[in-house]
């Protein structure tokens, strides 16, 4: 029989953990209704590319006390919307199977088997051509990247099925983590059910004591990498921006790292500047939130781009 436990676990990993705030916190409390530990949630939480921190899921954790309105079946309601099939109904067609000895007690989902359906997924693309639409509307290269491909099994997430989408791997230490789909216009979905870790995606080649400019998307990196001839790499969100830096300085002590965020994120960027020894690069402050590196690109060209890449030693470049 499968415990009420596991079937939340179960739920809750079937949940977009990308989703809207609310959506998000309304999950983690049916979640801790259901009997789920904080390590659950953060797990589940860390998958999305929006990810803030521990320490941030950890404080909404403890804000969750009991709601008449979210309970355990706000969870499982939630998952029945996301196609979740429920395991105890698989269970109890064979409740009258005769055992060979007692269950054991249900074990929480382990992160290898998380990496190993990325790892199955990574193994049904095929190569990215310079020809995909995403590629051509914002000058990348297809070095690294994969396609998912229309005679694949279908995959869907969020309800889209993501054949002939990009694909980018997030690698942490030469291992697969998990994998996000770009399509040709909308917004970025990743695979669900695996979680970033400190992984990111390189556009070009990491060096010890180089530069390293840090992008939330692979846009800017294809677009900074094309004016610096420097390795950018990919945090898969402006939330993972802080995880990255702190993986790279630990590993490239001696690496130039460079912050290269979205307008409006300047802040944010500052902030981890200071933790992780970094710079960061400030674009034009009447550009509206969100506005890139690749539309400053394809805005003024590749010359004034070229800016970004620093002669002299301080802590702000401006574009």
């Amino acid at each position: 029989m499968v415990s009420e436990q596991h079937r939340a676990a179960s739920a809750l990993q079937a949940i977009d953990p990308g989703c809207d705030r609310e959506s998000w916190v309304r999950a983690g409390m049916a979640a801790k209704g259901a009997g789920l530990e904080f390590e659950d949630f953060n797990h589940w939480s860390a998958s999305a590319g929006n990810y803030g921190s521990e320490s941030e899921c950890r404080t909404v954790w403890k804000s969750f006390g009991e709601s008449g309105r979210v309970t355990p079946a706000t969870l499982f309601g939630m998952a029945f919307a996301q196609g979740w099939k429920d395991p105890a109904k698989g269970a109890n067609r064979n409740a009258s199977a005769p055992l060979a000895k007692p269950a054991k007690a249900a074990q929480k989902p382990a992160m290898q088997a998380e990496s190993v359906k990325a790892a199955q997924v990574w193994e049904r693309c095929e190569p990215a051509t310079a020809g995909h639409p995403y590629m051509m509307k914002k000058g990348g290269i297809p070095d690294g990247l994969r396609i998912y491909p229309h005679g694949a099994p279908p995959l869907i997430i969020q309800g889209q099925n993501v054949a002939g989408w990009l694909v980018l791997p997030c690698v942490a230490d030469g291992k697969l983590q998990t994998l996000q789909f770009v399509p040709s216009e909308g917004p970025k979905l990743n695979l669900f059910g695996a979680s970033f870790g400190d992984g990111f995606y390189t556009v070009g080649e990491l060096a010890a004591a180089g530069r390293v400019y840090i992008c939330e998307g692979i846009g800017q990196a294809w677009a900074v990498h094309a004016v610096t001839d420097a390795a950018a790499v990919v945090t898969f969100g402006a939330g993972r921006m802080a995880t990255v830096a702190a993986a790279l300085r630990a590993k490239y002590p001696a690496a130039r790292l460079l912050l290269v965020p979205d307008r409006a994120k300047e802040s944010q960027a500052q902030a981890i500047a200071t933790t992780f020894n970094c710079e960061w690069i400030e674009l034009p402050t009447d550009k509206p939130g969100n506005y890139d590196a690749n539309d400053y690109m394809l805005e003024f060209g590749p010359d004034a781009l070229a800016k970004v890449d620093p002669t002299v030693q301080t802590n702000i470049y401006r574009v």
